[in-house]
């Protein structure tokens, strides 16, 4: 299924402002639902777009919304590759919050989330991730690569919060944040690494320790906190 060359604008609503995604038949690469070329822009709610499952989100055009641009949660296979995200606003993940969830049982699966190409520019967070918030559970991958995160901003103070740029959740070893370019952010610091835990949203403790992100090979100037 191919959702192509739309504008979606000027809607709102309590849960998704502009589009919510749900497409469950699963697969070894993206595709099972593609959203690609469209323009995202002014929609009130909580994000741009909304999606899970098997799917692939490129070469749109996300601006302006009031939520996150793309909000992306899957125990599937997701690329998110070369959009235009710029000027949202929301509590965090302003730019982009992912999730790559796991599933457990006779059925589990794990998610594989790739972000890559993108641009993301000058998006607000009130708590954290003006640019990326990205979790990745016990064991699934996420991928954040070869992206130009510029003017992001997380403006709450609360030394728990932060990540003008990236907000990180490793909860499974297996994830990477590499060759990216971020510059002109500004909060109480431009990368975060935290932990929550993805059953319940709460913060972990001691008892339950974050891995350590793979941060390698980035290019990261000119940002200030």
């Amino acid at each position: 299924i191919n959702i192509s060359n739309n504008t979606i604008s000027g809607n709102s609503s309590p849960t998704y402002g502009g589009l919510h995604l749900n497409f469950e038949i699963r697969g070894s690469e993206p595709g099972g639902l593609g959203f690609h070329g469209n323009t995202i822009t002014g929609n009130g709610g909580n994000q741009g777009i909304e999606a899970g499952g098997n799917l692939f989100i490129t070469g749109n055009t996300i601006t302006d919304n009031i939520g996150q641009g793309i909000r992306v949660y899957s125990d599937d296979v997701v690329l998110v590759d070369n959009n235009l995200i710029k000027g949202n606003a929301a509590g965090e993940g302003a730019g982009i919050w992912a999730e790559a969830r796991s599933t457990s049982g006779p059925d589990s699966a794990y998610g594989n989330i790739t972000i890559s190409n993108n641009r993301i520019i000058d998006n607000t967070a009130s708590s954290k991730a003006g640019g990326i918030f990205g979790q990745a559970n016990s064991g699934s991958t996420l991928s954040i690569q070869n992206n130009i995160l510029h003017g992001n901003s997380s403006t709450n103070s609360s030394d728990t919060k932060g990540g003008a740029a990236l907000w990180l959740f490793d909860l499974s070893g297996n994830l990477s944040v590499t060759q990216n370019t971020i510059t002109g952010s500004s909060g109480l610091s431009t990368i975060s690494v935290g932990c929550r835990r993805a059953y319940d949203g709460a913060d972990c403790n001691d008892s339950s320790p974050p891995a350590v992100p793979t941060i390698n090979n980035n290019n990261i100037f000119n940002n200030s906190t």
